[in-house]
């Protein structure tokens, strides 16, 4: 969930003495919830509305629904110089300027909520600053071309917040610096007009061109490390002013013109007759249609052919892929609570999936047997097998491959919990990828003083016992995993195609940093 936080003297500024029944009513159309004091208004937003994510976009949003009031600023060029150097950590550039005035009814306002939703979007979309970075200025008080290049540690920099030094020195002992800095003078990136540096991507604004309440024009550059991820910024970013009627200047840089953005616009098509199937409801009129879709933002742009309209989206809505959510803003203008409810017509009688059913005839056998069942991701960074189905570019070590064994999710589950009391006795039913294929899994694990290759041979005992199976081989074998001479694969006549038992080594115990035996089963089934 995203928190944006206002003051609430601001919010009554806003909306009016029946703010809170308005914001109330509001919450129920797109799904958001809200906590007050005397002082603060705290709104929690979900994270597939990013151009919400302020207080003065919720405002326009509502005003969209009940007036219909849409107001779109106009994208112009903005006659600035700009002089780029190759910078490979951050090639992507863009810098746009506020062109018209204000609104008197939002200029105080507009400043804290902007800054606070630049600095929102950068922490999530851009992925705390990774993928895009925003600097906020006061556009009067930038003189001159801009130039954008590395930059040199030794150069003087006063930053937003008043505090001075090398930037180097910044880097190292500023907030910003320790935490978005990389501490490597060759990666310092800069922006500078004539009278010195504006901004330090993605760390810091400069003091001279910060904003104020004297503040009538406003300078926003944004620094990405992809095409994507600079998409994604200009449209929330130029879309905060564009969607409140506010026109915007776009400078000219290598990777970003006007032509372009304007390339940005999104159109989608719905077919009525898939709005009738999702929804239920029948005999749609085409202008309630358009209406409705008006309060969300979207205008009418053509009729496609009979029955299939087209609609421009809301520049600023980078969460619209397609005709679906569309169809799902339809809804929520139209209102869930105004849909007749209905019962469902089918002549099907449901029953058991025979994979289901034997999977939870496994799991009330082994919960009878004082084991309990956890549930771990479908991904893990190791396997027992050397063959495994790797992600390409994984954000993270630990979730890398996917999973051809249980046993991470349970060995890593008893790590977590060491503190707790023993013995502990573990299992986890759920799919794997085996040389390609897709397999059931079954595994149990124990922990504890009793723990051994005889107790967990006595699990084995009794799920073969309780299920009718016969064992139809069992093989010693040697795996690093578990103590020499106590580790044997198996296979039954039935429905256990083959597995593994065992007590586990030293080595493996210690490396997860637990002090008790440990024993553990794995075993595939199939109906």
């Amino acid at each position: 969930m995203v928190v944006i936080r206002n003051k609430r003297s601001d919010v009554e500024a806003l909306f009016g003495k029946e703010w809170e029944i308005k914001i109330q009513e509001f919450s129920r159309v797109i799904g958001f919830t809200f906590e007050k004091d005397d002082r603060e208004i705290k709104i929690e937003l979900n994270p597939d509305r990013p151009d919400l994510y302020s207080l003065l976009s919720i405002h326009n949003a509502m005003s969209k629904y009940h007036f219909k009031n849409i107001r779109n600023g106009n994208i112009g060029d903005l006659d600035m110089i700009i002089n780029e150097e190759i910078v490979k950590s951050r090639p992507y550039l863009a810098l746009f300027r506020t062109e018209s005035p204000i609104p008197d009814s939002i200029v105080n306002i507009l400043r804290t909520d902007f800054l606070d939703y630049a600095d929102k979007l950068s922490e999530t979309v851009g992925k705390q600053r990774k993928k895009f970075a925003v600097g906020v200025h006061d556009a009067n008080k930038v003189n001159g071309p801009i130039s954008y290049a590395q930059g040199n540690g030794n150069t003087s920099f006063k930053a937003f917040d008043g505090i001075e030094g090398t930037l180097s020195q910044l880097m190292s002992e500023h907030e910003k610096g320790k935490k978005y800095g990389d501490n490597h003078n060759s990666n310092i990136i800069i922006l500078q007009d004539k009278e010195g540096i504006i901004s330090v991507p993605p760390m810091f604004n400069s003091f001279r061109t910060r904003v104020d309440n004297a503040t009538s024009r406003y300078l926003v550059d944004i620094t990405a490390t992809s095409e994507q991820s600079l998409k994604l910024a200009c449209k929330l970013l130029m879309g905060y002013f564009l969607s409140k009627g506010i026109d915007i200047g776009i400078a000219s840089t290598k990777t970003v013109k006007p032509s372009i953005v304007e390339s940005y616009v999104d159109y989608v098509t719905m077919d009525v007759n898939n709005l009738e199937k999702l929804s239920g409801i029948k005999n749609f009129e085409m202008d309630s249609i358009k209406k409705t879709l008006g309060r969300m933002g979207y205008t009418f742009s053509d009729l496609m052919k009979e029955k299939t309209l087209r609609f421009k989206v809301p520049f600023e809505r980078i969460d619209v892929m397609g005709e679906v959510d569309v169809i799902e803003d339809y809804l929520k203008s139209y209102g869930f609570s105004n849909i007749t409810e209905r019962v469902m017509q089918s002549t099907i009688t449901g029953s058991p999936s025979p994979s289901r059913e034997l999977e939870n005839n496994f799991r009330y056998l082994l919960a009878s047997a004082n084991f309990q069942e956890i549930k771990s991701f479908i991904l893990s960074k190791e396997s027992f097998n050397a063959d495994q189905i790797k992600i390409i570019n994984p954000k993270s070590e630990d979730f890398s491959t996917i999973r051809d064994t249980l046993w991470h999710g349970l060995i890593n589950f008893l790590e977590l919990n060491r503190s707790a009391s023993y013995p502990q006795r573990l299992f986890e039913i759920g799919e794997i990828i085996n040389n390609g294929t897709q397999e059931t899994r079954v595994a149990c694990i124990s922990c504890g003083p009793e723990a051994s290759y005889s107790e967990i041979k006595g699990v084995l005992d009794l799920i073969i016992k309780s299920t009718g199976m016969e064992i139809a081989e069992v093989k010693s074998e040697r795996d690093t995993h578990f103590i020499e001479g106590r580790c044997a694969k198996f296979h039954t006549n039935s429905l256990i195609t083959k597995g593994i038992i065992g007590e586990v080594s030293p080595k493996e115990i210690t490396e997860h940093q637990l002090t008790l035996p440990v024993s553990y089963l794995e075993f595939s089934i199939g109906v």
